[in-house]
């Protein structure tokens, strides 16, 4: 958490105007969350990036996306606010766990039905 506050402080000190990032796994999320109110975030999906820079390796992502965001070649991902992401993970959350409950219901029975005979 601490190296997230240090970029968002960099970013407010060198007067940053756009943040463009990859809506890689769920790792931009706290960035967006943390610097949106602030500035322009764009969070554009790795595969386009991919097809724009013809390479895609750690060692020249970030000056490849630098780039691209200051070219406006980046199309921006949907973003849902805040609550309706929540929502949807407390969702998916309990769609797992009723899964989990059934698997392990049905393991018990299945256990029980061969112990009986």
């Amino acid at each position: 958490m601490q190296g997230i506050l240090a970029l968002n402080d960099w970013i407010l000190v060198n007067k940053s105007q756009v943040v463009a990032c990859e809506s890689t796994s769920d790792y931009w999320v706290q960035i967006y969350d943390l610097l949106c109110d602030h500035l322009e975030v764009i969070v554009g999906n790795p595969y386009d990036m991919k097809i724009l820079s013809h390479k895609k390796t750690d060692t020249i992502d970030s000056e490849m996306i630098a780039l691209l965001a200051l070219k406006e070649m980046i199309r921006p991902s949907r973003v849902f606010p805040r609550f309706h992401r929540d929502f949807r993970k407390i969702v998916r959350l309990r769609h797992f766990l009723v899964r989990k409950h059934t698997d392990i219901k049905n393991r018990v029975h299945g256990i029980l039905d061969t112990e009986l005979f």
